[in-house]
């Protein structure tokens, strides 16, 4: 109900009614055009004047009281109010005015007046626009296939490849990047389960690599190299997973074989043939192995053929040919590359050039070389100590330090079972050394875990 029971006469000053806290809605009266406030179900009328809270009235006939030129702000809401309080307006001045005063609405102060409101105008044009080129940014980052290399990244899009160079364009530009400084390449709309993927395998999480890619959906992708590099992945990982022992060897050496006649000019292609060439010498086919080590070592760049001729050492090796293998691990330990990969090799062909001493019955020089690999090897990198410990204890067990070799080779069979051929080695000898010490149930144990774990290779072949 209106407040005022009757209109109040000219001159005569309204009663001061004080709003309830919290106004968020206000109402014109239906007499006399008096806000009111929406508090749950109740209206409340607002008066507009007295102490706390001065307003103005607004009347039928039109705005009463005098105003000021700064007007005050209760909440977020301006206020006008005369000095003396809202009275009612002379009749000369009603008469001037024309038509009736729309009451002011919440909406009407949401947004500010005059220069409030063009400087209000201006700064949200200016996070629109920001917000535009943020989210432009984004897109045009997403984009863009990313070459990750030794020393950064070169963004675009890979518009070719060959097993030396990957060509990437670049605002109408291009870009070549040799193999040998290329990490990895993610490429625009790939799966994020490929992204998954080569994150594992880089971090040599094979099995969960495997199973990332098992769960892509390759009949959406359109771009062949994606789909390139989904089946190297799922290749590599089986390859590597098979020379661990737990798949088959055959079977993961036939889909890279598959890969590298599918796709014979991706990247990956000297990568994959030494991965092929580490299957067939752990299935003890030295020809093929040869043959494929031989593609690698045609690269044009140091580190891949220092890879090569370790690899070639090794074949020898396990030929029984130790002269000739000492002439590829002398070569890659004198040559003068640098960088991680170059030092990698080095460390295996000074392990190789200890496999030759053995052979040739200097086995203190042999345990020297073997002690010192273990001292600098990476802690983390257990193919190589697994190896190390390898050749620790075949020279222990010829040198007749029996006990001291037994140590060694448990340590390859219970903290580095991971490299495949290191351990079954690692397991035969055990059987010879709990032999000689007289340890019947160890020996059995020992040939039983080599003919289950890795009875298609040569060392549970001789076992036998």
């Amino acid at each position: 109900m209106c407040p005022a029971p009757s209109r109040p006469r000219e001159g005569q000053p309204l009663l001061p009614v004080r709003p309830a806290n919290g106004c968020h809605r206000r109402l014109p009266c239906s007499r006399c055009a008096w806000y009111t406030e929406r508090i749950g179900r109740v209206e409340r009328p607002v008066g507009l004047g007295g102490r706390g809270f001065r307003g103005k009235c607004e009347a039928v006939e039109g705005t009463h009281g005098r105003r000021q030129r700064r007007p005050p702000r209760f909440g977020r809401y301006p206020i006008r109010w005369a000095a003396r309080g809202p009275v009612v307006a002379p009749r000369a001045e009603r008469t001037r005015r024309r038509g009736i005063a729309r009451p002011k609405t919440s909406h009407d102060f949401a947004r500010p007046r005059g220069p409030t409101q063009r400087r209000w105008t201006v700064r949200m044009l200016m996070r629109i626009a920001m917000h535009v080129l943020a989210v432009q940014a984004v897109l045009t980052a997403a984009v863009a296939d990313v070459v990750k290399t030794v020393d950064g990244k070169v963004e675009g899009r890979v518009s070719a490849m060959s097993p030396l160079e990957v060509t990437v364009s670049q605002d109408g530009s291009t870009k070549t990047v040799p193999v040998n400084q290329i990490e990895s390449i993610s490429f625009d709309e790939e799966p994020a389960l490929l992204r998954r993927a080569r994150e594992a395998v880089a971090a040599d999480r094979y099995e969960e690599a495997s199973k990332a890619l098992e769960n892509v959906k390759t009949d959406e992708i359109e771009r062949p190299e994606i789909l390139q590099d989904i089946e190297f992945y799922a290749a590599l990982s089986e390859a590597k997973l098979a020379l661990r022992g737990d798949l088959e060897i055959r079977e993961a050496g036939k889909r890279m074989r598959a890969f590298l006649t599918n796709h014979p000019n991706n990247f990956h292609h000297l990568e994959a043939c030494a991965v092929v060439g580490d299957l067939l010498a752990a299935l003890g086919q030295y020809a093929g192995a040869r043959e494929y080590y031989e593609r690698v070592g045609k690269a044009p760049w140091p580190e891949y053929k220092l890879r090569a001729s370790a690899a070639m050492g090794q074949l020898l090796l396990a030929e029984k040919k130790p002269e000739e293998a000492l002439k590829y691990f002398q070569h890659v330990l004198d040559a003068k590359a640098e960088g991680e990969r170059a030092a990698a090799q080095r460390s295996i062909a000074t392990l190789g050039k200890a496999r030759c001493l053995l052979q040739l019955g200097k086995h203190d020089e042999s345990l020297q070389l073997a002690n010192a690999v273990i001292a600098g090897a990476d802690p983390d990198d257990a193919e190589l100590l697994g190896q190390a410990f390898l050749v620790v204890g075949i020279a222990q067990q010829k040198a007749g330090r029996l006990q001291d070799a037994m140590f060694a080779l448990l340590r390859v069979d219970t903290m580095y079972p991971q490299s495949r051929d290191a351990h079954a080695e690692a397991l035969a000898h055990l059987v010879e050394v709990f032999t000689a010490l007289k340890k019947e149930d160890r020996a059995r144990d020992a040939r039983r875990a080599l003919e289950d774990q890795y009875g298609d290779t040569r060392w549970a072949k001789g076992a036998e």
